[in-house]
């Protein structure tokens, strides 16, 4: 027993508090007295307050500095806080929404977004025009009614802008009466 008293030492348990003794080896990482006491010790609840809504939550103890947040909501909200949120404009429909910055979110609902799919498909698949014409509906001039040579038959965006192929944005015209089209809009810039 003089032998063991010489080379190890005396501690209290840090969970139960009750001494055990440790050899010379052990000095710098012995802590506990069994194995069931660091588990036990592993799995104590401490206090915290929650940085996002200051409610009070428990959390093990070995997950002391990396919890911060009592619920999965307050992690995200307090996250939008801090990145903060962006508004913008559902790529189908234009209505207005809030996303978070870095998931850039382009669509309202999953009903636009497959809208905006087709879309997009019927650009880099042929065009609107050959989206168009599988539908069955070029067939015939908008404004005048021409129809005896389909094929050349085009289409044209109301609102002038190439890339917003919405149905409600698109006429089929025959040459005449789209070149007529673009030459009204040429007025008018030049009375403008």
């Amino acid at each position: 027993m003089a032998n063991k008293n010489l080379n190890g030492k005396t501690i209290n348990c840090g969970f139960c508090e009750k001494p055990f003794y440790i050899p010379k080896n052990r000095f710098e990482t012995a802590k506990f007295c069994s194995l069931s006491c660091k588990w036990k010790a592993e799995i104590t609840k401490e206090k915290r307050n929650c940085l996002y809504c200051n409610k009070e939550f428990e959390v093990i103890a070995n997950r002391g500095t990396t919890a911060k947040y009592c619920s999965n909501p307050c992690k995200g909200k307090a996250y939008n806080n801090r990145n903060g949120t962006i508004t913008t404009n559902c790529g189908n429909c234009g209505i207005e929404i809030r996303t978070s910055p870095s998931r850039k979110r382009i669509f309202c609902s999953t009903k636009c977004r497959g809208i905006g799919h087709r879309v997009e498909t019927f650009k880099t698949n042929g065009g609107v025009r050959k989206a168009l014409k599988t539908r069955g509906l070029i067939v015939s001039c908008q404004k005048c009614g021409y129809s005896e040579h389909p094929e050349i038959l085009g289409v044209h965006h109301k609102n002038k802008n190439r890339h917003d192929n919405r149905m409600e944005n698109l006429i089929v015209l025959c040459p005449n009466c789209h070149s007529l089209e673009h030459a009204r809009s040429i007025v008018h810039s030049v009375n403008k």
